[in-house]
């Protein structure tokens, strides 16, 4: 992990194989921007200091296999964690315990975003569907939503509307309405070679 100055253009720090010397899957500051919060094929989420780079806290352990994507509560307290293990967890990142049930999927989950209420999760899986749970209690709210051809990359909610975005390995974007659970638009991104891994509203 290397964190550099934008604004100065100099490393601010490195940390050296991060993840024990194995892939960093994603990366995410915390809300108050005390910590930078890593996950990785280590099955392990890292949370570091944000100022230097040092171990801010012990390593959050119970995935199985790799962790994919991480999404901050807006409190700051809980942190999602998504796995190749099928799994969503909730931490609390005062206790470094998982106090919710284990979000199961019949695929490996890809990707993970918190609704701005925190009342909701969507996840995006490898068979290609978007789920959407509460949280707290590991329960579906609704059924899958289906319409992505592959592999879901990436989801995201929207900020104020009751609207999630995911990306896909199909090469589309599409934009789902959380009520209903209709796909109320698709966009064709990328060519033959080319998919959007990530998503990220401005």
């Amino acid at each position: 992990i290397t964190v550099r100055s934008l604004e100065k253009g100099i490393e601010l720090f490195t940390v050296p194989e991060a993840h024990a010397n194995q892939w960093v899957r994603h990366l995410e500051y915390s809300l108050d921007g005390r910590f930078l919060v890593s996950c990785g094929d280590d099955r392990l989420v890292r949370i570091w200091d944000a100022k230097n780079g040092g171990v801010a806290m012990a390593p959050l352990d119970g995935h199985t296999a790799r962790v994919s994507c991480i999404a901050h509560s807006r409190d700051g307290i809980y942190l999602a964690s998504a796995s190749a293990d099928k799994t969503v967890r909730i931490w609390n990142l005062r206790s470094g315990h998982s106090p919710s049930p284990r979000l199961y999927h019949k695929g490996d989950v890809t990707s993970v975003s918190l609704a701005p209420d925190d009342k909701a999760l969507a996840t995006g899986c490898s068979d290609g569907t978007v789920g959407i749970w509460d949280p707290w209690t590991g329960i579906p709210a609704c059924a899958p939503l289906v319409g992505h051809t592959s592999r879901v990359t990436s989801v995201l909610y929207h900020s104020s509307k009751p609207h999630i975005f995911s990306a896909s390995e199909d090469h589309t974007v599409r934009l789902w309405d959380t009520s209903s659970g209709d796909s109320l638009a698709k966009l064709q991104v990328g060519g033959d070679t080319s998919m959007a891994h990530s998503l990220s509203l401005s």
